[in-house]
């Protein structure tokens, strides 16, 4: 299932919305009537917070049905609220948005060169992944340039050649390659998907939904 939806207006739902086959955590922004459409559209439970006080979790969370690894901005109360439905750790990286730093998969997490090695092994171990550093486009905003679930792989289509590979070897499946809100490339600040589903921006033409439905296999 693949539906249209904006937050107040802002097409780039990606950067406030993270889903994973397990939960979906949305912004305390959204009414009632919002979370329950994100429940039957992801097709998993809903859990609504803020990090930082921030609205933005797709930017600063990471996550897969093992567990989470959350941005240090969090607070006390806002760590409690998720770590009461899922195993989650805080990492201590000058860079606080770990959702855009990191492509996680249920097995495999790609990851920005820059996160520390004890962040690496924190990543391992908490989402029981396996890691690889790496780029897409060149660029290390992986889980911005791209989107994966457990049934497909889009990415940013300035993906070179070489990041393709090594990212198709590794997640061991073809990735395709598309855009999100009329021609934006940073596939996952407009697009949040897990294995049932997936939302995306009022401005994503038909010719990029047709794309993002056939990279994740959700006609």
């Amino acid at each position: 299932m693949l539906k249209i939806f904006d937050i107040r207006e802002n097409t780039f739902v990606g950067i406030f919305i993270r889903a994973c086959d397990k939960f979906v955590v949305t912004p305390s922004i959204l009414e009632d009537f919002e979370n329950d459409l994100m429940e039957s559209i992801f097709q998993v439970p809903v859990l609504q917070t803020t990090i930082g006080s921030a609205n933005i979790l797709g930017s600063l969370i990471s996550m897969n049905s093992h567990g989470a690894v959350v941005s240090n901005i969090i607070n006390n109360s806002e760590f409690q609220t998720l770590a009461k439905s899922m195993n989650i750790t805080i990492l201590k990286e000058k860079n606080n948005a770990l959702g855009n730093c990191i492509l996680a998969s249920e097995t495999k997490a790609l990851i920005s060169p820059f996160l520390s090695k004890k962040s690496e092994r924190f990543i391992q171990n908490v989402m029981d992944v396996e890691t690889l550093r790496g780029t897409i486009a060149e660029q290390d905003n992986l889980g911005m340039s791209a989107v994966v679930t457990e049934k497909g792989l889009l990415c940013h289509p300035k993906i070179t050649r070489e990041e393709k590979e090594v990212i198709d070897d590794f997640f061991g499946m073809k990735s395709r390659l598309g855009t999100i809100n009329f021609g934006i490339p940073l596939i996952g600040a407009g697009l949040a998907a897990n294995s049932n589903g997936a939302i995306t921006g009022s401005k994503t033409t038909g010719v990029e939904l047709n794309r993002i439905e056939n990279a994740l296999d959700l006609i």
